[in-house]
C-alpha cells in the first residue's frame, strides 16, 4: 500500500506503521516470523520488477544484516550445523513425529479440533506439552484429516487468486490496488511459514489476512448490487 498510494499523509502512516511491525516482529524472537518477513519482503521487490526496488531493497538488506545484534544473529543461526531436530527447535523429535501415528486413527476427516489435546503421546508424554501442532498443516490434518486439509488449500488458493486479480484491477484505486498486491504476497507468506506453526483456521495473528477477505468480498458484493 505504501509502494501504490500517492496520498502523503497515507504514506507517512504507513511508514510509521512498518517501523512498529519490524519493532514487534524483533520482539517476538521467532525465526518462523524472520523467515515470514523475509519471504515477503523478497517477494514484493520481485513482483514490483523494478531495477530502484531492487537496488533499494539490497543496501536495505545490507544495512539491516550490519546492524543485528549477536542475539539476533544466535537465534536465526540456531540449530545449523546440527540435525533435523535441533534446526526445528525441538519439533521433529518431541512433537511431530510422536504425532504421526495420531494420523491414521481418522486420516479423512480428522480427530477434532484441538485433538493434539487428548492425543495417546499427549496422555503418554510422549510430547512436549503444547496447545498445538507447531505446523498449521500437521495440525489440520489431526483435526479436520485430508478433506478438511483439502478444502481449506483449496479456499487459499481461491482468495489468492482474487487478491492478485483485485492488484491488478485498473477500476481500483492504486491504493486499493497496493492493497490488496499486498494482500497476496502476505498470504504467500503466511502459507509458507505455516509449515513451522499458526493454523489455518482462524486464529489472532491472522486478523489483518481475514480483514483483507472480507474488503475483498464486500467490494465484490458492492459491485455485484450495482
Amino acid at each position: 500500500t505504501f509502494a501504490a498510494t500517492e496520498r502523503k499523509r497515507l504514506k507517512l502512516a504507513l511508514a510509521a506503521s512498518m517501523l512498529v511491525v519490524v519493532a514487534a516482529l524483533v520482539l517476538t524472537f521467532s525465526r518462523g516470523a524472520f523467515f515470514g518477513f523475509i519471504v515477503g519482503d523478497g517477494l514484493f521487490i520481485i513482483t514490483r520488477r523494478a531495477r530502484r526496488g531492487l537496488l533499494l531493497g539490497a543496501v536495505m538488506v545490507r544495512g539491516l544484516l550490519f546492524l543485528l545484534p549477536g542475539t539476533m544473529w544466535d537465534r536465526v543461526m540456531a540449530g545449523f550445523g546440527g540435525d533435523l531436530n535441533a534446526l526445528s527447535a525441538g519439533r521433529t523429535g518431541e512433537i511431530w513425529l510422536p504425532l504421526l501415528p495420531e494420523l491414521w486413527r481418522s486420516p479423512l476427516i480428522g480427530n477434532g479440533l484441538s485433538s493434539i489435546l487428548w492425543s495417546d503421546a499427549m496422555r503418554a508424554e510422549r510430547i512436549l506439552q503444547v496447545g498445538h501442532a507447531h505446523s498449521a498443516y500437521l495440525q489440520t490434518l489431526l483435526d479436520m484429516g485430508l478433506i478438511g486439509l483439502t478444502l481449506l488449500l483449496a479456499f487459499f488458493g481461491f482468495l489468492l487468486r482474487d487478491f492478485w486479480r483485485a492488484s491488478r484491477d485498473k477500476s481500483l484505486s492504486p491504493t486499493l490496488r497496493g492493497f490488496f498486491e499486498g494482500a497476496a504476497i502476505g498470504l504467500v507468506s503466511f502459507l509458507i511459514a505455516g509449515f513451522a506453526g499458526s493454523a489455518l483456521t482462524p486464529c489472532a495473528e491472522q486478523s489483518f489476512l481475514w480483514l483483507a477477505a472480507g474488503m475483498l468480498y464486500g467490494m465484490r458484493r458492492k459491485r455485484a448490487k450495482t
